[in-house]
């Protein structure tokens, strides 16, 4: 009998804490990436955005104007155009060379002065950066028009409006192919919507296994795998097409806040209430970092698209950059 071949261990990572950016006054919530790897963007319960330079750790800029929370923060794929969702229920763009307000998501005309009806919790651009979508504690996840023209009459106008979950949606992420959106709930499910007819094609939970308020959601980069964190602590790998959990990583020892995939597709990061960023390789399930630093809970990690920094959020009000 050939005895059991046990895999090599994949070596473990060191990741440094490059910058600390000190500036807002209250959580940050929400933290992203300019595409050229450049600015690092954060939203915080102070109600501003700001906008920092990676490689100084200098603040560039705040754009004030949110009366609530910024919840969310995402960048354009062309890094021109900034948007935040927010707890006062709207969603602005920002021009991010001049930190000026160019809309507020909604149609006019109509009186639609909110993008929901209650707080926006996450934002996200579509890969091909013609639509966003915004998920809100209104249950609702919303699909808005934009384009390449800001001045089309019909740029920032609410094309569907995708109701099923009952409870507030936490979050959002696009498959890579643009075609599915899936939401993370309060009411225990993960929902793949099919964008183009609007409906929801899947329905992923698991409450035996402990599946309940979906705080993070992230696709990898063939699409075929989603990763699911939230209040059970554990990150759940699951198979979409089967709809079946594939692994359950632990480690964290409180809420998981945040999960996202390396550009490269290998490894996640996850920030948890725990204080602490674990990096894994999902495909094996093995834990190669432990990133510590932040005094209260991480809200928000998202790697650049080089996959060499990470940067994360945090209730003790700052922004770290860690590089590998």
């Amino acid at each position: 009998q050939t005895p059991e071949v046990t895999p090599e261990p994949l070596p473990t990572q060191t990741w440094k804490c490059l910058h600390t950016l000190i500036g807002h006054q209250k959580w940050v919530c929400s933290v992203a990436f300019s595409p050229d790897d450049n600015i690092v963007a954060s939203g915080s319960e102070d109600e501003t955005v700001k906008l920092w330079q990676v490689d100084s750790g200098r603040e560039i800029l705040t754009m004030f104007g949110h009366s609530g929370y910024v919840n969310s923060v995402a960048f354009s794929r062309d890094g021109k155009i900034l948007a935040s969702g927010s707890e006062d229920k709207t969603i602005r763009l920002w021009e991010v060379k001049t930190g000026k307000l160019l809309c507020i998501l909604g149609d006019w005309s109509l009186g639609e002065y909110f993008g929901h009806s209650k707080g926006v919790t996450a934002i996200v651009f579509s890969p091909d950066g013609k639509i966003l979508a915004s998920a809100s504690k209104d249950n609702d996840v919303k699909i808005w028009r934009l384009g390449d023209d800001i001045y089309d009459p019909n740029y920032g106008k609410v094309i569907m409006t995708l109701t099923g979950h009952l409870q507030p949606v936490r979050a959002i992420a696009f498959s890579p192919d643009g075609k599915i959106l899936a939401s993370g709930s309060e009411d225990n499910t993960i929902k793949l919507w099919d964008i183009n007819l609007g409906n929801a094609v899947q329905t992923l939970c698991n409450y035996y296994q402990g599946i309940h308020y979906i705080y993070a959601v992230a696709f990898s980069y063939d699409g075929k795998t989603l990763v699911s964190g939230g209040r059970d602590r554990n990150i759940k790998i699951w198979q979409i097409d089967k709809g079946e959990i594939l692994k359950t990583l632990e480690g964290h020892s409180r809420d998981i806040c945040a999960i996202a995939f390396s550009p490269q597709g290998d490894i996640i990061a996850s920030g948890s209430e725990d204080e602490t960023i674990k990096i894994w390789y999902w495909e094996t399930g093995q834990q190669i970092a432990n990133l510590e630093g932040h005094s209260k809970y991480v809200n928000s990690v998202t790697f650049s698209q080089d996959g060499k920094s990470l940067a994360s959020g945090s209730s003790d009000n700052t922004i770290k950059i860690w590089q590998q």
